[in-house]
């Protein structure tokens, strides 16, 4: 449902209701906590009674429930759709005090959100990590990395190994090629998302392929391949000298020009070189500058 491109129907709207109960009922027999069955039975209520499913209201919903209600809103006002952009965390958090103001929310869990959020790294646990903690922190980052409905990691991914020094970079440049696939709204009319998204998984894999059978035959040459999904297209990084990368950069743009020929898909191919003391995040927003 939340991979919709469009806004929800009638329909879908009484589906999307439905799913609080749906939760609550598979969690009741599943996990032996009467909490967290509340928390996913309740996470759509209001304090004003204006919530779903039961509408309940005031001193029905307890502490950890009126948490969840406002750390569930303020998510999906930053996350990106299908349907709408992601707001700002400033923006997403007046659009919380304008609800606490109206007596959706509690006003003292907003203001302790509002506070949490201001130096908050998705990504972190700030907390020592115990038992089952482990176990959700890898699969945050794993759902936080993967593109939805495909196996390649987004550009975020990118992004952070820079952050973390994880990245290979040599004292020459490294080289970006960054490939997009336009005009699939018709397309995706024709076929359907899910054959597209198959579609642009399969060129996917072969550049993969292509990357990694570039990296076995120049091992012994210090530098890195990587490929990730950034919507409907991908972002190459390469380290390796300049000298050898001709070959698979050729290669790379012959296979996505055949896979545009085949299936009348238009695609954009953007290669640039950065030099290493130029960070990865000013390198994308360069690049992605240029393909507008």
């Amino acid at each position: 449902m939340l991979l919709k491109p469009s806004f929800f129907n009638k329909y879908d709207r009484w589906l999307m209701n439905m799913h609080p109960s749906i939760g609550a009922k598979f969690l009741a027999t599943r996990y032996p906590d009467d909490r967290v069955t509340e928390i996913v039975l309740q996470h759509h209520e209001r304090l004003d009674g204006s919530g779903y499913p039961a509408g309940l209201k005031g001193d029905d919903l307890s502490l950890m429930v009126r948490i969840v209600n406002a750390a569930d809103i303020y998510e999906a006002l930053i996350a990106r759709r299908p349907y709408k952009a992601p707001k700002s965390p400033d923006r997403a958090i007046r659009i919380l005090w304008q609800d606490a103001e109206n007596g959706k929310l509690d006003s003292n869990v907003v203001s302790t959100l509002a506070r949490t959020v201001e130096e908050w790294d998705p990504l972190t646990i700030r907390r020592p990590s115990f038992g089952d903690i482990k176990y959700l922190e890898s699969f945050k980052q794993v759902t936080y990395f993967r593109e939805p409905m495909c196996s390649f990691y987004n550009y975020r991914y990118l992004l952070t190994l820079d952050r973390s020094n994880e990245i290979l970079l040599g004292p020459d440049d490294y080289n970006i090629l960054y490939i997009d696939f336009k005009g699939l709204f018709l397309l995706n009319q024709q076929i359907g998302h899910l054959k597209v998204d198959q579609l642009l998984d399969g060129i996917g894999e072969k550049i993969q392929m292509l990357l990694n059978y570039f990296s076995e035959t120049n091992s012994g040459i210090p530098g890195e391949t990587l490929l990730f999904r950034r919507g409907s297209g991908y972002i190459v990084f390469i380290s390796y000298p300049r000298d050898t990368l001709k070959q698979v950069i050729s290669q790379i743009q012959e296979q996505v020009a055949a896979f545009s020929s085949r299936k009348n898909i238009k695609a954009v191919m953007i290669h640039k070189s950065f030099p290493c003391t130029c960070s990865l995040e000013e390198a994308l927003n360069s690049l992605l500058e240029t393909s507008l």
